[in-house]
């Protein structure tokens, strides 16, 4: 586990998560004998859980500290306050507006955006995906690899821990395509790699970029495959695979635990 400690943290994600999400999708399909509100609390809390028991290993008593520390990065400039928040939002008028269905989006959306409660349902959620992917994972993989092949990574493997959910009937993911699923994860994933290195770090502004796009996203059910597709290309080759910066920096887990304790 000290060796390997994001193969390790990885293996134990899927295996917390997927204790969860699998006997829910096999019930939805009438191959499990219950269901219960408190397997999907569980699954979705296998992140987080995985990087506490690895980072107890890594850091001892001070595991806590090293895990939750980057989520308490707020002081990053208002710009990317602005640009999690109003990037979601264009995001999803972008898709909106490819789809011709502009008018049918923003009228299913609407009702959700006047809902505080909704966008901190999604926040909660989103905290225990944020501090593993981006707090724990992407700075110990943009050590070894650039910017491009970390989010690749992330990608893939965030697409895979969430595939039992396409398989329980009933839920909105259960009618998602698999291929553009999948396509959309792994660009979704660059764009927060470039928001995480050009915030210095900060895996609370990803977070809020998470939970903004999950409230304004599904809500509005228009397919975004397309455009965050397009904003990962463009990502790409303005601001080079190596780094997803004109500062020509990426974080790196010395970079963050420098940045951290300053």
């Amino acid at each position: 586990m000290r060796r390997q400690p994001v193969f390790a943290f990885y293996i134990l994600a899927f295996i917390i998560t997927w204790l969860g999400w699998v006997p829910q999708a096999a019930y939805s399909h009438g191959f499990f004998p219950f269901n219960s509100p408190l397997l999907y609390v569980f699954a979705g809390v296998g992140p987080l859980a995985a990087v506490l028991i690895v980072s107890r290993a890594l850091y001892g008593k001070k595991d806590g500290e090293e895990v939750f520390k980057p989520l308490l990065r707020w002081r990053v400039g208002i710009l990317w306050y602005m640009v999690v928040v109003l990037g979601s939002v264009a995001i999803m008028l972008a898709s909106m507006g490819l789809k011709g269905e502009m008018g049918q989006g923003v009228e299913r959306i609407m009702p959700s955006l006047t809902l505080l409660l909704t966008f901190l349902k999604y926040l909660f959620a989103a905290i225990p995906e944020e501090v593993a992917w981006r707090g724990f994972a992407l700075p110990r993989l943009q050590s070894r690899y650039s910017a491009l092949t970390s989010s690749l990574i992330i990608g893939i493997l965030w697409a895979l821990w969430h595939l039992p959910l396409l398989f329980i009937k009933g839920t909105t993911m259960a009618t998602y395509p698999l291929i553009p699923y999948f396509l959309g994860v792994i660009a979704v994933a660059v764009l927060y790699t470039w928001l995480y290195n050009n915030s210095k770090g900060s895996v609370l502004i990803v977070t809020i970029f998470h939970a903004v796009s999950n409230t304004v996203g599904p809500n509005a059910g228009v397919e975004q495959t397309e455009v965050v597709l397009t904003l990962a290309t463009i990502i790409v080759i303005a601001f080079g695979p190596t780094h997803f910066s004109r500062r020509g920096v990426r974080i790196t887990e010395n970079m963050r635990a420098d940045i951290l304790n300053h």
